[in-house]
C-alpha cells in the first residue's frame, strides 16, 4: 500500500506580518509609510497581529476582512499603529499597578514586622 506524501513548496511558507513590522508605533504627525507593501492577506496578519489576545466574533471578522480590502495602506497603518499603542497604555497602566500594589505590600510588612533599621517592638 502506497502512502501519499504532502509535500509543500518552499513558496508556500510566509511569515506572518506583524503589525510592528507593517507600521511605526508611535504618535502619527503625517500619512504613516511602512516598509512593507503587502496585498490583503499580509495586510490581515497585520491587523489579526495587533488585536492578538482579542476576542472576535463573525461580525468583527467581516469587518477586518471589509478594512483590508477597501483601506489604503496608509489608513490601515494608522489603524494598526493605534490598536497596538493601546496595548502599550494598557501595558503602561498595569505595570503601574503592579507597582503600586508592591509598594503596599512592601508598606504593609513595615508595618506589621518594622524594617531591618527599625523593628517593631511588643511591650
Amino acid at each position: 500500500m502506497e502512502t501519499a506524501r504532502l509535500v509543500r513548496p518552499a513558496t508556500a511558507v510566509v511569515a506572518a506580518v506583524k503589525a510592528r513590522e507593517y507600521t511605526s508605533v508611535e504618535p502619527l504627525e503625517t500619512e504613516p509609510i511602512g516598509p512593507l507593501v503587502i496585498g490583503p492577506e499580509g495586510r490581515r496578519e497585520a491587523i489579526e497581529d495587533a488585536l492578538r489576545g482579542v476576542t472576535l466574533g463573525a461580525h468583527d471578522r467581516r469587518t477586518l476582512t471589509w478594512m483590508v480590502k477597501l483601506l489604503d495602506q496608509p489608513t490601515l497603518r494608522t489603524i494598526v499603529s493605534l490598536i497596538e499603542r493601546a496595548h502599550l497604555a494598557g501595558m503602561v497602566e498595569t505595570l503601574d499597578a503592579e507597582l503600586y500594589l508592591e509598594r503596599c505590600r512592601q508598606q504593609q510588612r513595615i508595618d506589621e514586622h518594622g524594617s531591618p533599621d527599625h523593628p517593631v517592638t511588643v511591650s
